[in-house]
């Protein structure tokens, strides 16, 4: 059965390595073209990969739950994100190592994506031409990879035009997320297909499986979520029962095996301190629509290419006979815009940002889909070109990423000099505790990511970190500077971004800029808070959390050594001063 598959698929599956590669080149070129200025710091410049490395580290760690990542205390706090995408990477990396795997999953996650959309377009597509359902299907693969970064007008365009170049890594590149959410979203997707064909007795069971691991990642759930309610609605109003059935069978099946999750989660965000909670981890409460561009013309192009067919070519015979498709597609339309406006009901969301991840991609395939269904029956030449010049840009697309690297490589060589000082952090105590006396979130987020130490500080502090220890860190910080009370109000005011990554509230704040009244309200409290906690014993204030060293980008100066007695230089680093406190 296998050797059969192979073969029927084999243009597919060469498609597929060819996706992989290029995915890949970027992580395996970088490294090469340091040659021996590599000292084994990876090539992850996408947002937050740093993180994602540190939260599969505290996996490897033995802090299974991954509730703080980043600090000493707050190990065991309820979490309302499960590391279940981290564990597809922490499990190989215990035979492995991390690294390997990092670097395997750019390979092997992009093209098995790829197969997924195959796989689901081939049996969405009817069957009159294999080698047209074939090309299509590898088409909609294509365009799902890498359609999200043609779509990207700020760099596509330029490049396309031969005015630029492509700094931008693939977006299914990224280690954890978004990357592992879509695998399970497209093999959901088929799976649910399976279930809408009726064909399959247990696949309900497996549907509903998928469904609650996905909760590893939100914006994947909500997703998948909303596309069965869409299918659900619609087995309703055609009276299709016993799919419906079936489809509440998949739901049932999520919930519980989600359970304990959901009351975890539902228990953690209860109450004032709760809804906090849940705004500085993204939520928003507000009833407004949103209403996205590449979704609406997705929208249209599938509406009029049905009226098209059906109204203008009276094309009712075809239309019926594959019917079951026409809805399917018809449910990821309507689950996508669901997924970015279920606030308008509830009056609650979550960063609907993130959506476009999943909703580029479903449009995307729905168009593929549509046009097989209509515009290939009607314009075939004309389809066709379309085609295969969507399949010559996105392989174009994908080696412009791949040589994206070299406009990075100069902050990559820099990124090297930290090697060095992750080596000595091995080498001292599990979980021991780094203070970095400067700001710098850079080196504070690749210390967990590289070492199986953690910080005192940290802005990425979405878990595991109450308020008063968000003000304590970053007032010591201060003082650590030799700011005094006379100088803070100043010192506030020139690093408002700071003030901002420390104190946001919700994410409009966290990526805003200026100073806004909450802003300034919180420099206000700060001054005040401040002109007393420069008073106290600095060393107690140090060591109320535990601190195992302090480090600096330069030598401690002498009147911050008298009042921390018995702090000595224990090492000298990657440019940095290393000091601990005599046992």
């Amino acid at each position: 059965m296998m050797s059969s598959f192979l073969r029927t698929h084999a243009f597919a599956l060469c498609f597929a390595v060819i996706v992989g590669i290029l995915a890949v080149l970027p992580s395996v070129l970088a490294p090469l073209a340091l040659h021996d200025d590599y000292k084994g710091i990876q090539f992850i410049y996408l947002d937050d990969e740093d993180i994602y490395r540190a939260r599969i580290h505290e996996i490897l760690d033995g802090h299974p739950r991954v509730a703080a990542p980043f600090l000493y205390e707050y190990k065991n706090d309820p979490v309302i994100m499960l590391p279940i995408n981290e564990y597809v990477y922490a499990i190989p990396a215990l035979v492995f190592g991390l690294s390997f795997v990092m670097v395997a999953g750019k390979f092997l996650f992009p093209a098995l994506l790829f197969l997924l959309v195959y796989m689901l377009a081939i049996r969405l597509i009817p069957k009159e031409k294999e080698h047209e359902a074939m090309l299509v299907a590898i088409c909609a693969g294509l365009l799902v990879v890498f359609g999200p970064n043609l779509l990207n007008y700020s760099t596509s365009i330029p490049l396309l035009m031969g005015t630029g170049h492509h700094e931008v890594l693939l977006l299914w590149t990224r280690t954890v997320n978004p990357i592992i959410g879509a695998v399970m979203l497209f093999g959901y997707l088929t799976l649910l297909w399976c279930v809408t064909l009726r064909k399959y007795r247990s696949a309900y069971i497996w549907t509903g499986v998928t469904l609650a691991i996905t909760v590893g990642y939100f914006f994947t759930f909500a997703i998948a979520l909303s596309i069965l309610g869409a299918l659900m609605v619609i087995a309703l109003v055609r009276k299709e029962y016993p799919m419906l059935k079936e489809l509440c069978y998949v739901f049932l099946t999520s919930l519980v095996l989600d359970s304990p999750y959901w009351f975890n989660t539902l228990t953690a965000i209860g109450g004032k301190e709760g809804r906090a909670f849940a705004e500085r981890n993204g939520m928003y409460f507000t009833h407004t629509p949103v209403f996205n561009k590449i979704l609406i013309c997705a929208s249209l192009f599938f509406g009029i290419s049905f009226l098209y067919a059906y109204v203008f070519k009276k094309d009712r015979v075809y239309i019926k006979e594959h019917v079951r498709t026409w809805l399917f597609l018809l449910a990821l339309l309507i689950g996508s815009w669901l997924a970015f406006n279920q606030q308008v009901i509830t009056g609650r969301e979550i960063w609907y940002h993130h959506f476009v991840q999943y909703t580029i991609p479903l449009a995307l395939l729905v168009c593929i889909i549509t046009s097989f269904l209509v515009w290939r029956r009607f314009l075939y030449k004309l389809w066709l070109v379309a085609i295969f010049m969507s399949m010559a840009i996105c392989l174009w697309l994908g080696l412009a990423s791949a040589s994206s690297y070299e406009y990075k490589i100069a902050d990559f060589r820099t990124l090297q000099h930290y090697a060095p000082f992750f080596t000595m952090l091995d080498a001292s105590p599990k979980d021991c505790v780094v203070l970095i006396k400067e700001s710098d979130e850079e080196f504070e987020r690749l210390i967990p990511a590289y070492s199986h130490c953690n910080v005192y500080t940290t802005t990425s502090a979405f878990f595991g970190i109450t308020k008063e220890r968000i003000v304590h860190n970053y007032l010591l910080r201060i003082r650590l500077l030799g700011i005094d009370s006379s100088q803070i109000h100043e010192y506030l005011i020139a690093h408002e971004d700071e003030v901002r990554g420390y104190f946001f509230t919700n994410w409009d704040q966290q990526f805003g800029h200026g100073e806004e009244p909450w802003i300034l309200e919180r420099i206000a409290s700060l001054e005040e808070t401040y002109k007393q906690f420069s008073t106290e014993n600095l060393k107690k204030q140090l060591l109320t959390y535990k601190m195992d060293y302090l480090v600096s980008k330069e030598p401690l100066p002498p009147s911050l050594v008298l009042q921390l007695p018995g702090i000595t230089l224990v090492n000298q680093v990657s440019g940095y001063f290393v000091y601990a406190f005599e046992k």
